[in-house]
Parts: structure tokens; sequence; C-alpha cells
């Protein structure tokens, strides 16, 4: 979903992107445990990202398709605090059927059939509601800010990363991705910051180079 700025090839010259967010939900889920202990003996486990939604972006600001990204990876976890991955693959497809409340968030569903990297197939069928959940407004704190640094500089750029977003955080789901129940706790565990999310907003990139980089 982040779009990205590639740096411009000369000196003080200014790069702007501007994504509008129309509708955004995703799934993001772990089995591996997230912590600075070892485990005592190898572990199996698993990654999951589906992130369901509509953009525009730039000079395609009249034009917007709905998409349905999946990401998934297995890792094996070793005593000696070492991991091997045994699988990483990811894919975009274009939804069979989908609906989603843009104006309250309150509910979504996508399902389709999305060919990953290493030629295979997943299907997800997935549902969110949302109306337990309270609509939450941001700017610059939002989560769409926490994986990325809002102002960033160096020596060779800058970059600025403005958002404003509507959300609803810790939404209830339901379904399945590639016949996994998204509820089965024994294979995908929720966290905080990784919570089933909904939203719509903005985003306002500027990247500036400077220097003689």
């Amino acid at each position: 979903m982040v779009s990205t700025v590639s740096p411009a090839s000369a000196a003080d010259q200014v790069s702007k992107l501007h994504v509008t967010i129309d509708a955004y939900a995703d799934v993001v889920a772990s089995s591996c445990p997230f912590t600075n202990v070892p485990p005592s003996n190898n572990v199996e486990c698993e990654d999951w990202n589906l992130q369901f939604v509509k953009e525009r972006i730039g000079s395609n600001a009249t034009k917007s398709v709905w998409q349905a990204f999946l990401f998934r990876a297995r890792y094996t976890l070793h005593p000696d605090g070492t991991a091997d991955t045994t699988f990483v693959a990811s894919g975009v497809g274009e939804p069979t059927s989908s609906y989603f409340d843009e104006a309250r968030l309150t509910k979504a569903g996508v399902k389709a059939n999305i060919e990953l990297d290493d030629g295979s197939h997943e299907d997800v069928d997935i549902a969110w509601d949302g109306t337990g959940s309270p609509l939450q407004f941001s700017g610059n704190a939002s989560p769409f800010n926490v994986s990325s640094p809002r102002h960033l500089v160096t020596t060779c750029f800058t970059t600025n990363d403005n958002s404003q977003l509507q959300y609803r955080s810790g939404v209830r789901i339901s379904g399945t991705i590639d016949g996994t129940d998204v509820n089965d706790k024994t294979k995908m565990t929720y966290f905080e910051s990784m919570s089933p999310f909904m939203a719509k907003g903005t985003r306002q990139i500027q990247f500036v180079t400077h220097g003689t980089c």
C-alpha cells in the first residue's frame, strides 16, 4: 500500500507524491513468538499479511481500483537465536467480489484468488466488522506513519511524510486465508500493533535531494 518515491537525480530537486486512500483494511498476524528469549527447541512459525485497498496516486487521482495484496512467510527459529526462512511469497490480485463502507468504516469484505510470485495460488475470503470499535481520527501520528519516520534528514536527502487518517482498530474479522480460519489463535495471533484495521485518508510525501550525493 505504501508508495515509494525514487530519489531525484539532480541536487535540490523536489519530488512530491499525493496518495488518496479511499478504503483500506488488513489482517496482519503471526504465530511467531515475539520475544528476546530464544526457544528451547526449534519452532516453526508463520507470518500472514492481507491488505485490501482502493487508492488513487498522483496523476491517476481520477482512477482507482480495488486490489488485494497477500504476503506469506514461514520460519524455523533455533535455540541459538538464529532463524531460517523456509518459505516467502507475495502477490496482488483483483477481488472476485467485495464491499466496503467507505463512509463510516463499519464493514468490509473481500473474496479473491491471489497468485503469489512463487507460482502458487491462495484463496482469501475475509469480512471485517468495525461496529464494535471506535472511529478515530489522526494526523501525523497516524498508524500510516508507524512503519516509516514522518521526517527524515540525511546528507543526501530530506523526506516529509504527512498523513490524515480516519480509522477503526481492533475490528472483528471472520473468514479464511488459504483455508486457515483467521480466528484460529493457534495459527494467527494478533498483537496490538497488528490488530485488524480499517481506514481511509490521504498521504502527502515530499522528497528533496541536496548536497553532492
